[in-house]
């Protein structure tokens, strides 16, 4: 009995050796990656506004100026700015001057009006780095340098004239967001601002709505040449607001 024990055990570790023998060894096989590569898509949206950036934005073709009295002062007014192939045309309107006062009146280079007495606005504007000048010494002067305005025996200021040295939004020495700034004393011309005083009124050149003008051949007035004094109104201006 003992012996045919043994031969049964002998039998089943045989059986297990072959089965162990024969057996596939077990694998682990790494997962392969595939690796994608992705191009970056352009929408039509993008497109769009990569178009947009490339072509050149429009400009502002009007322009106003609300001219509101420093502290201590009166004077108030409307100053309105149209886009021409000539230049800008202006648009003045002042009133609560005194009778026949000369004051001068320049683009200053920035639209802050946060000090009472306007200084905040800075010094004329001038981008191309000239010297002042009043507007008959020709285009080699401050863009800002608008020269001089008389008021009327009512102590108003009526007149239009056109400047060829500076546009609205455009290339050349865009106005849009600086200063309008009267001053109490006239410009006499002299380095470094013309000695013209205190500013008297002051307001911010902002965009304005279009406005339907009537079709013209007669040529623009440069006052590039001339004082604003000497400029007669062509019709009647706008009522400044108060």
């Amino acid at each position: 009995m003992r012996g045919l024990l043994t031969i049964l055990a002998l039998l089943t570790l045989f059986v297990s050796v072959i089965v162990l023998a024969t057996a596939k060894p077990a694998t682990h096989e790494t997962p392969q990656v595939r690796y994608v590569q992705t191009l970056p898509v352009e929408h039509e949206d993008d497109a769009h506004d990569s178009a947009a950036h490339d072509s050149a934005a429009p400009q502002v073709a009007e322009a106003i100026c609300i001219l509101q009295p420093t502290q201590g002062n009166q004077a108030r007014g409307v100053v309105r700015f149209h886009q021409t192939t000539d230049g800008v045309a202006v648009e003045v309107t002042i009133k609560n001057l005194a009778a026949g006062g000369i004051h001068a009146m320049h683009i200053h280079e920035f639209g802050d009006l946060s000090s009472p007495d306007g200084t905040s606005a800075g010094s004329h504007y001038n981008p191309e780095g000239h010297p002042h000048g009043l507007p008959d010494s020709g285009p080699m002067r401050h863009a800002g340098d608008f020269g001089n305005v008389t008021a009327d025996q009512d102590g108003m200021v009526r007149l239009n004239s056109t400047f060829s040295n500076i546009s609205i939004s455009g290339e050349r020495n865009p106005i849009l967001g600086r200063a309008v700034v009267l001053h109490a004393q006239p410009d006499d011309g002299s380095q470094p601002v013309g000695n013209a005083g205190s500013r008297i009124a002051i307001g911010v050149i902002g965009v304005a709505p279009e406005q339907v003008r009537p079709p013209t051949d007669a040529p623009a007035h440069d006052m590039s040449g001339d004082e604003m004094e000497g400029e007669e109104d062509q019709g009647p201006p706008p009522a400044p607001r108060d």
